[in-house]
């Protein structure tokens, strides 16, 4: 979930999978890894379907619309598969604006400004060892939730959203569009990276979009544009 300095990722397991496992050589050396998680996703689907959510008393749905493009577009230029929104039946991607009220009734942070649910397969289908140690694990994904958090006055304690300039929200749902396509935990590299864990990106660098460190991470299960 993204905080004004503080972001995190909620993921979920799902029982059942319905992708294709398949299983490459495991724990095999991997060149590089970007990210504070062990796991990193991808969906399989060379069109990523997309479905806008709007709640009552969120933000307006054009600008939800305009901010799903921006961070879609970004995204959509770095890896082979599409985006698409669809007005009907299960997207792989629900893309949302809440209030502040749903976003506490789901107990996030006061201080929270998005968040993003990921449900994967239950086993991964390859494993590696990063060069500093460790084994990390490859998903295939299930769907994934976006939440862009839409607070009106910043009471109790809340950051108030209301009043973000359009390029933070810009940096908040490129971000989140990041988790949702399988990008899970947050850029080891610094702020100057959009999949940073706080807002710092952009209140320091102007940075809204996928950088160096963000492209690499991705392409570990994407194919490059």
């Amino acid at each position: 979930m993204k905080k004004i300095a503080l972001f995190f990722v909620l993921s979920c397991l799902t029982i059942f999978s319905f992708m294709l496992h398949f299983t490459v050589s495991a724990f095999e050396p991997i060149d590089y890894w970007y990210s504070t998680s062990n796991m990193i996703g991808r969906f399989t689907s060379s069109t990523i379907s997309v479905r806008l959510y709007l709640e009552d008393d969120a933000m307006s749905s054009s600008d939800l619309a305009t901010y799903y493009s921006f961070a879609s577009g970004e995204w959509d230029d770095l890896i082979e598969n599409d985006f698409s929104v669809i007005t009907s039946g299960y997207p792989l991607i629900e893309f949302w604006s809440i209030t502040r009220d749903s976003a506490d009734s789901l107990y996030f942070p006061a201080t929270a400004v998005g968040a993003t649910s990921v449900s994967k397969a239950t086993t991964p289908y390859a494993r590696f060892t990063k060069l500093s140690g460790g084994t990390v694990s490859f998903y295939n994904l299930n769907y994934s939730i976006v939440m862009l958090i839409w607070d009106t006055d910043g009471t109790d304690g809340s950051v108030q959203t209301s009043n973000f300039s359009a390029g933070l929200w810009e940096n908040i749902a490129c971000h989140e569009m990041g988790h949702a396509i399988g990008h899970y935990g947050h850029s080891t590299e610094g702020m100057d990276n959009l999949m940073y864990s706080t807002t710092q990106p952009y209140t320091v660098y102007g940075i809204n979009t996928p950088q160096y460190c963000d492209w690499k991470q991705i392409w570990l299960v994407y194919s490059p544009e």
